[in-house]
């Protein structure tokens, strides 16, 4: 079972500035975050915020997590970033973050996020927009006080792509995608 989420580049020279990525299976449960932390301090401080939360997220596979589904694993992601200290997350302490993650289990599939202007699913053939507009999934970012709701998608989808908050505007096009997610072709 796999899943995998992305995060608009943002446009100019360094698109990936303070951007991160990471995949975790645990048993039958599958998740993926995507996000940008630090996007505008330099790229030193943005890379180390990044890796940070990296790196707390990889540790979900050392977690104690008492009955292994997709709310109780994304509910542990949630509080692994909450519990980051804010001066390990660039100038602003994680109040700018943008973060998407999805979860996968045998019963079903969850997006939820922080900082996201829109999330689209991704397939090879098209691009389908999931959420757009007025939701409580997109909103601006920061680390939330509390986890926020999970959007449960009828259909499970393999890849979304997310826009950051303050790029809401803008949907992702298949032409280039690959690239303005940050994958090599």
């Amino acid at each position: 079972m796999q899943v995998a989420a992305f995060l608009l580049g943002e446009p100019g020279r360094l698109p990936f500035v303070g951007h991160f990525r990471t995949s975790v299976q645990l048993g039958d449960v599958a998740i993926s975050a995507a996000g940008r932390v630090a996007g505008s301090a330099n790229v030193a401080v943005a890379f180390r915020a990044a890796r940070t939360i990296e790196t707390a997220l990889q540790s979900l596979r050392q977690a104690h997590i008492e009955q292994l589904d997709r709310h109780n694993v994304l509910r542990t992601a949630w509080c692994t970033l909450a519990d980051i200290p804010a001066c390990d997350l660039g100038p602003e302490g994680g109040d700018d973050l943008s973060i998407i993650f999805t979860v996968k289990d045998t019963s079903g599939m969850g997006i939820a996020a922080t900082g996201i202007g829109g999330v689209w699913s991704w397939t090879n053939e098209n691009i389908l927009p999931l959420v757009e507009g007025k939701h409580p999934l997109l909103g601006p970012p920061g680390r939330p006080a509390e986890p926020p709701g999970v959007l449960t998608l009828d259909s499970a989808v393999n890849t979304v792509v997310a826009v950051p908050h303050h790029r809401s505007n803008e949907a992702p096009q298949m032409s280039g995608l690959a690239k303005a997610v940050g994958m090599n072709p």
